[in-house]
């Protein structure tokens, strides 16, 4: 079965760099990373792409591009990785690729094997069930309104906030108790894996927060740390 990792975003600190990452492949101990980088999410890809593949050059992993969800060439690219990194960008526009063509058939065939589902952002939502996201997001003063729940694929049976320290995002916590599954908001700088049905915790900056709505408990939230597996 697949290994996900949801990243909830990049703060500017860490912007251009993927510290988080590699952090997430050396924990997974993952053996010659050969890493598909599927850039659905954006309309124009190229410069995060270019980055991402300097940083993967530099240590020697190998590193292929997806950018047409329609390709018939997708199913060797799929076959040939082992990571699936999925970037930032529209959680609407990267379901709805996916879900309009071959791509969503592939991938859950994908998710059945011994492979690595890795998300930022945008990527994190489509792992789940549903997830919070920016399309109708509108600043009035001080302050960012607008956010809704985007529809993902479901492959983990929870919600997901990325970016859950960013204005506005405190939404999450009355969106999250209408639903009947578990939450988990996202600051930037951290990650959840989702390993054989158990979670835990990476970051690189110990600053930062992860927090848990458990359905089970009235959605109550509660703090996750780094060394916490459930």
């Amino acid at each position: 079965m697949a290994v996900f990792a949801l990243i909830g975003g990049k703060s500017s600190l860490h912007q251009d760099r993927f510290e988080l990452e590699e952090k997430i492949l050396k924990i997974l101990n993952w053996p010659k990373p050969k890493i598909l980088f599927i850039g659905l999410a954006r309309e124009d890809c190229t410069t995060l792409f270019q980055r991402f593949f300097n940083w993967a050059d530099s240590l020697s992993y190998s590193v292929r591009l997806l950018n047409d969800a329609a390709d018939p060439f997708n199913k060797e690219l799929l076959d040939w990785a082992n990571v699936f990194y999925f970037c930032g960008g529209s959680a609407h526009r990267l379901v709805n690729q996916i879900k309009t063509s071959p791509l969503e058939k592939m991938l859950r065939e994908q998710s059945l094997l011994d492979k690595l589902f890795c998300g930022i952002s945008a990527g994190a939502i489509l792992f789940a069930v549903a997830g919070m996201g920016d399309r109708f997001r509108y600043v009035d003063g001080y302050r960012s309104y607008g956010y809704k729940m985007e529809e993902g694929l479901g492959f983990l049976p929870i919600t997901v906030c990325p970016h859950y320290d960013h204005d506005g995002l405190d939404c999450y916590n009355d969106a999250v108790i209408q639903t009947d599954l578990d939450g988990i908001a996202l600051e930037d700088d951290t990650a959840c894996l989702f390993i054989n049905g158990r979670m835990t915790v990476c970051k690189i900056d110990r600053r930062k927060s992860v927090y848990q709505f458990d359905r089970l408990q009235h959605h109550r939230m509660v703090p996750l740390y780094e060394d916490v597996i459930t």
